[in-house]
């Protein structure tokens, strides 16, 4: 499993004056039911036009310490709310910044064999590419989906 994750912030994103992370993330799925989550590996950067914004791309899910994760991509397709996404700042001396909001989260997911493909709601919209021996699944989580995280966000 793969994430990508764009976060906008109050203010410019210096290169060299912060260091900033993700990682933690929670959403609710239709019947109720909270997944944790989060990732091993994560690399990122600043958007080089829009200098508010930072890029991460999060890679093998941490099935250890949250192995509802198992469960959870059997119902990426039925997420309705994020409930965490956390963002560590290091800043040093650099000027206090915060996130304002999520612009893009996208999970995709390799399936193999011949799954059947998930349907998109008015939350996650689900796209296939098909590849020999299975399929990637991208879940794109959409505006109404963000901005179930978005509003809490001070």
């Amino acid at each position: 499993m793969r994430a990508y994750l764009s976060v906008q912030f109050d203010k410019p994103v210096e290169k060299g004056c912060y260091a900033i992370s993700s990682g933690s993330y929670a959403v609710r799925i239709e019947c109720g039911t909270k997944y944790l989550f989060d990732f091993y590996e994560l690399t990122g950067g600043i958007d080089e036009e829009n200098m508010t914004v930072v890029h991460f791309q999060l890679k093998d899910e941490d099935c250890e310490t949250f192995p509802d994760i198992i469960e959870l991509k059997k119902h990426l397709h039925e997420i309705t709310s994020i409930e965490e996404c956390c963002i560590d700042i290091e800043r040093g001396e650099s000027p206090e910044i915060f996130p304002i909001r999520i612009l893009e989260f996208v999970i995709e997911d390799w399936v193999k064999g011949c799954p059947m493909k998930p349907k998109s709601s008015r939350y996650v919209t689900v796209k296939e590419e098909k590849r020999k021996g299975g399929s990637i699944f991208t879940y794109v989580f959409t505006e109404k989906l963000l901005a179930t995280f978005n509003r809490s966000v001070p």
